[in-house]
C-alpha cells in the first residue's frame, strides 16, 4: 500500500538498500497485464487473509481451498522470482519493498507447500 500511495502522489519512496526504488516502481515492469503490481500484491494478501474465512462461511471444501491457496502462493512466488530477475538483470536497481514482498511471497509458498 505504501508504494501505491507514493506512486499516486508522485513521490519518491524511501529506499534504504536499493539505490533507486523509484526506477523500479515506475519501470515498464511495474504492471502486469496493465494492472499495477502494487494493486495485484494488495489483492493477493487480502485473498490470503480473507479467503479462508469466507470459504468456511460459504462452505467451500477444504480440498478446493487448499488448491486455490497453493496456486495463489506458487503464482506469487514465481512472479516474485521473475521480478527479482528483472531488478537484477534488466533494471540493475533494487527496491527494498519489492525485495521484502518477494521474500514474504516465497516464504508463504514454502509454508503452504510444507
Amino acid at each position: 500500500a505504501y508504494l501505491y500511495y507514493k506512486k499516486k502522489r508522485n513521490e519518491r519512496p524511501a529506499c534504504i538498500i536499493g539505490t533507486d526504488c523509484n526506477k523500479v516502481i515506475r519501470s515498464r515492469y511495474a504492471t502486469t497485464f496493465g494492472v499495477d503490481n502494487t494493486i495485484i500484491g494488495m489483492i493477493y494478501y487480502a485473498f490470503l487473509l480473507l479467503f479462508p474465512l469466507a470459504a468456511r462461511t460459504i462452505g467451500v471444501s477444504a480440498v478446493l481451498m487448499s488448491i486455490l491457496m497453493t496456486t495463489a502462493a506458487l503464482g506469487a512466488a514465481l512472479m516474485s522470482v521473475y521480478l527479482l530477475f528483472i531488478q537484477l538483470g534488466i533494471l540493475h536497481e533494487w527496491c527494498d519493498y519489492c525485495l521484502l514482498a518477494a521474500l514474504i511471497n516465497i516464504a508463504i509458498a514454502i509454508v503452504i507447500l510444507v
